[in-house]
């Protein structure tokens, strides 16, 4: 049997803190924009929201590509934290490997693939303007959560069905 490189197991708790980041920020931002959160809970004043610093841009800087540029970086933050937490969680080593959990990856990203080129259509076809440029933002998260989601089940369906065969 051919080895798949494959994490460590402890790394899907690493992913779910970081998904877990990326949930509580996505929530966080928008309550401090609006000023919901520092009005209603005075003890948070002393959290930074800001993050704003300087940082080195291979494009989107004002005299060309290669320059440090000062930018608000907390959608980079947000966008990092879901993609390596997902990634972290998608590739990591499942208690038991063996050829079945294989062939159940495999159907896994197949699927995940498939089912993400019906949401790009989908995509293309109805979403505009602001909208498709965020949900395009997210296309990578998407196939990594469509591939959790059926491995997830794969296997629950698989243990389902060896606990009823005994």
């Amino acid at each position: 049997m051919k080895k798949i490189p494959l994490l460590p197991r402890y790394f899907r708790w690493i992913g779910l803190g970081l998904v877990l980041m990326f949930l509580i920020s996505s929530i966080l931002y928008p309550l401090k924009e609006n000023n919901i959160l520092i009005t209603n809970y005075p003890w948070l004043k002393g959290i930074p929201f800001d993050f704003s610093f300087s940082t080195f841009a291979i494009l989107g800087g004002e005299n060309g590509p290669f320059e440090i540029i000062n930018t608000e970086m907390s959608l980079t933050l947000q966008l990092l934290s879901i993609f390596l937490g997902l990634s972290f969680i998608a590739f990591t080593k499942y208690k038991y490997e063996d050829e079945m959990i294989n062939s159940i990856r495999l159907y896994s990203w197949s699927w995940s693939i498939i089912s993400f080129a019906i949401f790009n259509v989908l995509l293309i076809a109805f979403v505009y303007g602001s909208w498709y440029i965020s949900l395009a933002f997210l296309s990578p998260n998407i196939i990594l959560l469509l591939y959790i989601i059926i491995f997830r089940f794969q296997v629950f369906k698989m243990n389902r069905r060896l606990a009823h065969e005994e």
